[in-house]
């Protein structure tokens, strides 16, 4: 009797580490596939005289439109559900992130993993040259989403203030062909993507 319940517990027991392995096995398949097909990062460049200058005629408004200003907005939301305090360089740590390997011993790690790469899949934005232009302090970076839109974010106290502008001509060009509102389709998805994200 006692030789029988040894077999069953034995078996038992492989059974669930087999079952164990599988489910093991098939998590770090999923895992890898995702720390594979996550985003490149975005290069952090120093603000050089161009972008400085493109800075200054993008917040004259003069011939740019600010389509979202903001604290509190997705971006923060994203920065704080990846564990951070909402500021600039930890934006830029969020663009950034690299999924470290898949954990065999900590489920904990692989979860969090997991975690701030979504973030990071759903925050990033588009960028036509792939780089962050980042100040000389750190406290403002800038992202060129197209050539006629311009993602702006800076620290504004404890907070993170992010703006969203679009050139003046190119939307009227856009309204005016599309023989509707002075904003072209791809200018509200950009817009509403950024909000979707809250």
């Amino acid at each position: 009797m006692k030789k029988a319940l040894i077999i069953i517990f034995v078996m038992g027991a492989s059974v669930f580490c087999l079952v164990w392995l599988i489910a093991a096995i098939q998590a770090e398949s999923r895992y890898s596939k995702m720390r594979k097909d996550l985003g490149d990062s975005l290069a952090v460049t120093p603000m050089d005289e161009e972008t400085k200058a493109l800075l200054s005629e993008v917040e004259g408004q003069g011939r740019w439109w600010c389509k979202t200003n903001m604290v509190d907005g997705p971006y923060s939301d994203g920065v704080t559900l990846a564990g951070f305090n909402p500021s600039v360089s930890n934006l830029i740590q969020v663009f950034n992130y690299q999924m470290p390997r898949y954990s065999w011993v900590s489920a904990s790690q692989n979860r969090r993993a997991i975690v701030i790469g979504t973030i990071k899949a759903e925050l990033v934005p588009m960028s036509v040259d792939g780089k962050i232009h980042v100040s000389e302090q750190g406290q403002l970076a800038l992202i060129r989403c197209r050539t006629s839109a311009v993602f702006v974010f800076r620290d504004d106290g404890s907070k993170l203030r992010e703006s969203l502008y679009f050139r003046k001509k190119t939307i009227e060009q856009d309204g005016a062909a599309n023989g509707s509102q002075p904003l072209s389709s791809e200018t509200n998805r950009m817009s509403s993507a950024a909000g979707s994200r809250r």
